[in-house]
């Protein structure tokens, strides 16, 4: 086939252009791979106890991760680690290395790691690593692992392995957009709710198709972490309807430890009838002092949220209650859910819209 002239002009253009992205990318690896290498052997790692480390969308691979631990192995110096490794490719493997390396810091308290976005794909029941068990002194977790896929079986062992932390009290797991279903979800809070330590969860969940069948037994699950004092549930964009928000939430009442409660449904279709179900549930919660419930786009009426705070009144020692809902008419709403929650509950401190 011939081609004309101006089709030869721009397919050189084309290949020039692509040929330049090329140059580009491998001197931008090769900066951040000078730039890893000039943080990883500074000698302030060897001496100091609180270390953050940013290596985000540096286009690192397995072997970096791997080199990155190798680093860190070993310090008995480091009580607080904050590494981020967000948008690499460092995939399974290069997870499982790095926290293998990790889980031999015996001083490390206070642990943030960011893979968000790094390739790992954790089938079968391969876990992201049975290391933790070894975190000896690991007391707070954030582990985010947004926009990677798990399936149910290794979701299931996570929370497995999380588990075996002896001395773990505060947990924050990302797991937005990782593809979960409700049989994942209730293998996860399955193996969580043996942690006898564990004071406060946080897990993001937005964006998994979480449709009702199946959410009512992750529910029981979470009400059997025996002392758990704060929960933040993150479920805004996980399909959701009125029956699947009142399975999942109806064993909430047994959580008499619960002192705070903050729960997202954003873009839930759960309606009035989903609300209003929720905050009879939750108004079974005679302990509870600080609740923020965010209903932005649930297809919620005025008197729904009249409904709502109506079934929270049976929460007598609530000091702060935060609502936050895009789909009300303020004007109309706001006076009278300030006046109904008042009027149910004379300890309220503070309400926030």
């Amino acid at each position: 086939m011939l081609l004309t002239l101006n089709e030869k002009n721009n397919n050189y253009l084309l290949l020039k252009n692509i040929n330049k992205k090329r140059k580009q990318n491998k001197i931008k690896s090769m900066m951040n791979y000078r730039k890893f290498v000039d943080k990883i052997n500074d000698p302030y790692l060897k001496v100091s106890s609180d270390i953050s480390l940013n290596f985000g969308f540096c286009d690192l691979s397995a072997k970096f991760a791997t080199d990155i631990g190798s680093a860190l192995e070993n310090l008995d110096n480091i009580k607080r680690l904050d590494l981020t490794l967000s948008q690499n490719k460092i995939a399974l493997s290069g997870a499982k290395d790095i926290i293998s390396s990790l889980s031999t810091c015996k001083n490390l308290q206070v642990l943030k790691l960011n893979l968000y976005d790094n390739k790992i794909a954790a089938q079968g029941k391969t876990g992201i690593s049975e290391a933790f068990e070894n975190f000896e002194s690991l007391n707070q977790l954030t582990l985010y692992l947004d926009s990677n896929r798990m399936s149910a079986s290794a979701l299931s062992k996570l929370g497995s392995d999380i588990s075996k932390i002896k001395n773990l009290q505060f947990l924050d797991l990302g797991l937005t957009n990782c593809q979960i279903d409700t049989k994942g979800l209730s293998g996860l809070f399955s193996s969580l709710k043996n942690s006898q330590t564990l004071r406060q969860l946080a897990i993001s969940l937005g964006q998994n198709k979480l449709t009702s069948n199946g959410l009512s037994e992750s529910g029981n699950q979470i009400a059997q972490i025996s002392n758990l004092q704060i929960l933040n549930l993150d479920l805004a964009l996980c399909q959701i309807d009125e029956k699947g928000i009142f399975d999942f939430c109806s064993a909430f009442s047994s959580i008499q430890s619960l002192k705070k409660l903050t729960i997202s449904l954003g873009q839930n279709k759960i309606g009035d009838e989903g609300v209003s179900n929720l905050c009879g549930c939750i108004g079974n919660i005679i302990s509870l002092q600080n609740l923020t419930l965010l209903f932005d786009d649930c297809k919620l009426t005025n008197k729904g949220a009249m409904s709502a705070i109506q079934n929270i009144s049976g929460c007598i020692n609530l000091i702060t209650l935060h609502i936050h809902v895009t789909d009300l008419n303020e004007l109309d709403c706001e006076y009278d859910m300030l006046r109904k929650a008042k009027k149910f509950n004379k300890k309220l401190l503070r309400i926030d819209y």
